[in-house]
């Protein structure tokens, strides 16, 4: 038996769930999934061999119950998961799949020294004694060797999931209708790269700001990032406040022009991949690993940190060469045909 282990992400959780199973056709899966209540195991309701967790006394709980030969965590983002772990006799069949949030969660700043040294140390310790760890691309593989002092960080990119490329959508004459990140936390840098872009407030656009996830955010950030965009742009300021469906949320990218990514690190995987299979300009913040992968890989994106001194029509003039180029690119690194062969290695 195979088990996967994810955390409270059920927008990523509903869609590998299935995918795994079709990958690992041959093995007995299971999953465990942290939920933050009952209400969020409803989500579940229509996939076999869930189970669920609060918490890291609970996981390992359920995870004593089973007889496995692999375990596969998606993130880590629960020191006490990883603090079990060190000490575990189940982590030599253990498999970490390091999230951006892992390695941001371990990066030194001035301010919380002693908690990002102790989360690295911990981490760390389990790392070493666990099968295999990965990133979700060689920049975030080389920043996890450096903090955990590993040698053999593997990569391991998610796929864009169920997602067929559709014919290019042009805009017809309407506002340009730019993105600004990919969710509500603040590592999206919202108040940032709505003064960066306060300059066009003039112009024929729309400024569309998912603020729908995760359920777990600060309110007063939310407040402060709608306060800040409706200043700065008076009725073309449009907050996304209700979760919207996979197939909702695909038809509202869709209908974007740009999308402005403001992370220090990587995060906004399935905005980026989504955006540039469908032919859209994608801004991307220049030296983090998301902007060097992308860049390494040959696909035309343009630097987030330079938008502000961009005019409206350099924002919005499109290269269809360029756009089919990061369609065709897309598709053959992070397309599920493309990555299944290199899931499947994992636990051959």
């Amino acid at each position: 038996m195979v088990i996967h282990v994810f955390h409270s992400t059920p927008q990523h959780n509903l869609n590998m769930i299935p995918y795994f199973r079709k990958v690992y056709i041959e093995q007995d899966l299971s999953f465990c999934v942290r939920v933050p209540n009952d209400n969020e195991k409803l989500k579940y309701a229509h996939l076999e061999g869930v189970e669920f967790y609060g918490n890291a006394q609970q996981l390992f709980e359920l995870l004593s119950t089973k007889d496995c030969d692999a375990i596969v965590f998606h993130g880590m983002f629960d020191l006490a998961v990883a603090y079990r772990l060190a000490l575990s006799k189940l982590t030599s069949k253990c498999h970490w799949i390091a999230w951006g949030g892992d390695i941001h969660d371990m990066r030194v700043r001035p301010r919380r020294l002693y908690s990002r040294t102790l989360k690295r140390i911990i981490r760390g310790l389990a790392a070493h004694r666990m099968k295999s760890v990965s990133a979700l691309n060689s920049g975030d593989a080389e920043l996890l060797e450096k903090l955990l002092k590993h040698r053999n960080v593997g990569v391991l990119p998610y796929p864009l999931i169920d997602v067929k490329p559709l014919p290019f959508k042009k805009n017809t004459g309407g506002p340009l209708k730019i993105l600004l990140g990919n969710s509500a936390t603040e590592t999206n840098c919202h108040i940032e790269l709505l003064h960066d872009l306060s300059k066009l407030a003039s112009e024929d656009i729309e400024i569309h700001v998912p603020l729908n996830y995760p359920s777990v955010v600060s309110r007063k950030y939310i407040e402060m990032v709608i306060d800040t965009g409706k200043r700065l742009f008076p009725c073309k300021f449009i907050p996304i406040l209700e979760l919207l469906s996979k197939s909702d949320f695909e038809e509202y990218l869709l209908d974007m022009d740009v999308a402005v990514l403001g992370h220090e690190r990587q995060q906004g995987l399935f905005v980026a991949y989504y955006m540039l299979m469908n032919g859209k300009t994608l801004y991307v913040k220049s030296g983090t690993s998301s902007f060097n992968t992308f860049k390494q890989l040959g696909f035309c994106i343009k630097d987030t940190r330079t938008i502000k001194d961009e005019d409206f029509l350099s924002i919005s003039i499109k290269s269809d060469v360029k756009l089919n180029r990061n369609k065709e690119l897309l598709l053959a690194n992070f397309s599920e045909q493309a990555l299944q062969d290199t899931w499947l290695k994992l636990l051959s």
